[in-house]
């Protein structure tokens, strides 16, 4: 008995195969091109099936089509839904396949995997390029910032590039390459020669103050 599947269980799970089948099917026609969403209770990591993540030293994320996927949310990724804070379940984790919103390009044509990581601010970098990510619910956009890495640097949530200065929000922002600095406890908080930013925007000393508090502002200029 014990040998063999009577032949009522074989067909039952037969047609549980089937189902599985089609299921998939069906989910890789709709299938987002510029992003795959994960389904964090069905999908762990250990999972080697087709279509699941295995993560890369650095980073990144290739399942076993040979994609190249950027997590979204890289602390998310794994974890069921039911185990994430409320404030954070509406923008689960997605894996970013291509640049841009509407790009074919791949990252996987682009980018060396051997030598991605990571800058801080949003930014990240490879032997070839600068690339960065804006990050909203729907996952965002992952792009190509330039291909000259050797005057890119961040700083607190900014970065310089070529005497040009960019928030990791706001884009180019109109300040002084040469005297910009961020502040270590307040990476949101700059200054040049000019005055001072916060997240981005220029603001009078007067109106940071007020933004920030007596007390963290003290801290800021001791």
């Amino acid at each position: 008995m014990a040998t063999f599947i009577q032949p009522l269980v074989a067909i039952e799970k037969m047609k549980h195969l089937i189902s599985l089948l089609i299921i998939f099917s069906l989910t890789a026609c709709n299938q987002d091109d510029s992003f795959t969403q994960v389904d964090n209770d069905s999908l762990l990591k250990t999972d080697q099936t087709k279509g699941s993540w295995k993560e890369l030293s650095s980073g990144l994320y290739i399942n076993s089509n040979g994609d190249l996927g950027f997590p979204t949310e890289s602390d998310l990724v794994f974890i069921p839904s039911s185990q994430i804070d409320d404030e954070r379940v509406m923008c689960p984790n997605n894996f970013l396949t291509t640049f841009g919103y509407e790009d074919s390009l791949r990252l996987r044509d682009v980018i060396d995997t051997n030598t991605f990581q990571p800058l801080g601010a949003s930014f990240y970098k490879d032997k070839n390029n600068i690339y960065s990510h804006y990050a909203v619910c729907d996952a965002g956009v992952f792009s190509i910032f330039a291909s000259d890495t050797s005057t890119f640097r961040v700083v607190g949530t900014y970065a310089i590039y070529k005497s040009k200065v960019f928030h990791f929000r706001n884009g180019q922002i109109d300040a002084d390459a040469e005297t910009f600095q961020s502040f270590t406890d307040f990476s949101n908080i700059a200054k040049d020669k000019n005055g001072y930013f916060s997240f981005g925007e220029r603001i009078s000393l007067e109106d940071l103050k007020k933004e920030m508090g007596e007390e963290l502002f003290e801290k800021l200029i001791e």
